[in-house]
């Protein structure tokens, strides 16, 4: 998904939404021609690796993950409960309840 980053989209945040989905679920995003060329190179280079010796090499699992969905979304919601102790957000919701 192209998009001119010098222009106003009466879309922006549908736009915004895409990128904050790619980022928590880590999918590879291209938002202009060097980075999407970049992703291309990287992925054709492993579809000859994996084509030569017969090993998947796309995706690169942590070991003892199941789940890379999972593991991303739970980094995610701890650093989001950091930031949210840390701005005192949580203190307040507690003295309200």
């Amino acid at each position: 998904f192209f998009r001119d980053p010098f222009s106003s989209h009466a879309h922006i945040a549908d736009i915004e939404t895409l990128s904050r989905l790619v980022d928590c679920f880590q999918f590879y995003y291209g938002s202009n021609y060097r980075s999407a060329s970049a992703i291309l190179s990287f992925m054709h280079g492993n579809l000859k690796r994996q084509m030569s010796t017969g090993v998947r090499c796309s995706i690169l699992k942590p070991q003892g993950t199941e789940d890379v969905a999972e593991v991303v979304h739970a980094g995610y919601k701890s650093t989001r409960a950091a930031a949210l102790t840390q701005s005192g957000v949580y203190e307040e919701e507690e003295a309200s309840v």
